[in-house]
């Protein structure tokens, strides 16, 4: 989820954003003001493996961001 932002990011306010692609991506924005995005999903049985894919999943839905919305200045809050 991406930080808070007190300058108009309006733009994209109410908005759901959904790429039915293999793995989906997904993108909305909060009533606060953020945008969170998810997706990559895969199915895990360990949970130690799949906290160790979080933050290459996070830099790579970050890099999908970047590239349909260029302008949006996102700044990761939590994973």
């Amino acid at each position: 989820m991406g930080e808070r932002f007190e300058d108009d990011q309006s733009h994209i306010n109410d908005t759901l954003f959904w790429n039915t692609a293999e793995p989906y991506i997904y993108m909305q924005t909060t009533d606060d003001y953020r945008l969170l995005i998810g997706g990559e999903d895969e199915d895990f049985v360990n949970a130690e493996k799949r906290e160790s894919l979080i933050n290459d999943k996070s830099g790579k839905l970050t890099k999908y961001l970047k590239k349909i919305l260029p302008d949006y200045d996102f700044r990761m809050d939590f994973v």
